[in-house]
């Protein structure tokens, strides 16, 4: 059986059960257990509050994720955060300082193209988990990457390659406000050391306690960047108007569209400018590189420190 076709067989299944184990969950319990979908009855996390999370698998414990407080142990004059869109083409990598970039998703195809490599890596969403490509670039990452993700995501890549994650700096915390194996919290529930919260929107202060799904990966990564205090933060590939076109590492024939982006726009748009609020109370610059893009930059200034020289 080739790969491929295993892949897309797991594929189908991991759908089927999603979609009926939410219904499961709704039924039995309400609306606010229904994050809990992607429960795998082998996996357990002890979550710790300095992150340092135990990992059992069947019983054994396979892990001990790392502390968040260990990203802060260098002082930051600028971080660069990667989304995919399309205009992450016209990035000039060489302007990319080592061990400040933060590659969210299908940006991790950047790896191995930045001097000295990226600071973190993230990813999450199922939306790209159900893409083949996603456990591609997982494995093509160098060994001590550090790779932050969800208690979501070890359950599924626990069954994609058992041995998948032990080549990784392992970062995990939960989205809020989901906590694990736990009934959903109301976001005015949030305590405010830990969290600021705008209408549906929260930013999260520590991802030990969780980070905020704001429609789009990127909005973890802005939050671990908050949490790192850069002096400045770049964004580069945040588009969101040319969803149609391929993502910057595809083709036309290999592209995937996503549509999430469009149908989540609003979502995208409360969250930025609630992160916009929280970084400027702290002082801290934070720009949008991207030239095409629907954000305004009334939100994100418009920057084009990463262009390609002429």
């Amino acid at each position: 059986m080739n790969s491929q076709f295993k892949f897309s067989r797991a594929k189908l299944f991991d759908k089927w059960r999603t979609s009926i184990f939410r219904r499961i969950l709704f039924l039995k319990f309400g609306k606010g257990y229904r994050h809990l979908h992607a429960y795998w009855p082998y996996l357990k996390i002890n979550f710790k509050e300095d992150g340092r999370n135990e990992l059992f698998f069947k019983g054994k414990k396979i892990a001990t994720t790392r502390s968040f407080a260990e990203l802060k142990n260098k002082s930051f004059e600028e971080l660069v955060i990667f989304g995919a869109g399309p205009s992450v083409r016209d990035v000039d990598l060489s302007k990319v300082k080592p061990q400040t970039a933060i590659l969210v998703n299908g940006a991790m195809a950047l790896a191995n193209r930045l001097p000295g490599g990226p600071l973190l890596c993230i990813v999450f969403d199922y939306a790209f988990l159900w893409n083949e490509r996603c456990w591609e670039m997982l494995r093509q990452l160098p060994p001590g990457t550090n790779l932050l993700t969800s208690d979501e995501f070890v359950g599924y890549a626990l069954r994609q390659d058992r041995h998948l994650l032990d080549k990784f700096n392992l970062y995990v915390t939960c989205g809020l406000p989901y906590p694990y194996m736990a009934k959903e919290r109301p976001l005015d529930q949030l305590p405010a050391q830990y969290a600021r919260v705008s209408g549906r929107s929260a930013f999260s202060f520590d991802p030990a306690y969780g980070l905020f799904d704001g429609g789009t990966v990127l909005t973890w990564a802005i939050q671990m960047a908050y949490y790192l205090h850069p002096a400045v933060t770049y964004i580069c590939g945040l588009d969101l108007g040319n969803f149609q076109q391929p993502h910057f590492y595809e083709s036309e024939k290999t592209k995937i569209v996503s549509k999430g982006l469009l149908s989540d726009y609003q979502d995208i748009e409360d969250f930025m400018r609630l992160a916009c609020a929280v970084f400027k109370e702290a002082g801290l610059a934070i720009y949008n590189c991207s030239a095409v893009t629907k954000l305004p930059y009334e939100i994100f200034p418009y920057s084009d420190h990463f262009v390609i020289s002429k």
